[in-house]
C-alpha cells in the first residue's frame, strides 16, 4: 500500500503565518484578546484574525504597530529571536545578559 505523502507533510509555512503565530504567542502570553490587540494598532478583530490565520499579508505599519504594542522589535515578529516576551528589552528574549563569572562588579562596605 502506497501513502500520499503530501497529505502527511504540512506545507511550508508562509512569513505572513509564522508572524501571526509569532503575534499569538505574545497575545497569549500577554494574555491579550485579538479585539484588544485591534484596538491598540487600529484594526477590527476580523481583520486582525485573518492576518494572524496568514490568510492576508502584514504591512510595515502593521508590524511597527504590533511590536510597539507588546515593546519588542520587529525583528522578534520576524523570528530572528527564538522566544518572544511581550515587555523584553528590543529583541523581545526577556533574558537579561549576564558576563562570564569573574566580571562582577565590586560592592562597597562603606
Amino acid at each position: 500500500m502506497t501513502t500520499n505523502l503530501s497529505l502527511i507533510v504540512p506545507a511550508e509555512q508562509t512569513h505572513d503565518e509564522r508572524v501571526g503565530e509569532r503575534i499569538m504567542t505574545l497575545m497569549f502570553r500577554s494574555r491579550m484578546t485579538q479585539t484588544a490587540l485591534g484596538n491598540m494598532i487600529g484594526m477590527s478583530q476580523s481583520a486582525l484574525a485573518r492576518k494572524l490565520r496568514g490568510e492576508r499579508k502584514w504591512t510595515l505599519d502593521d508590524l511597527f504597530a504590533a511590536s510597539a504594542a507588546f515593546g519588542v522589535s520587529i525583528s522578534t515578529l520576524l523570528g530572528d529571536n527564538e522566544s518572544p516576551q511581550p515587555g523584553g528589552p528590543v529583541g523581545g528574549l526577556g533574558a537579561s545578559v549576564v558576563g562570564p563569572a569573574g566580571i562582577e562588579p565590586t560592592t562597597s562596605t562603606v
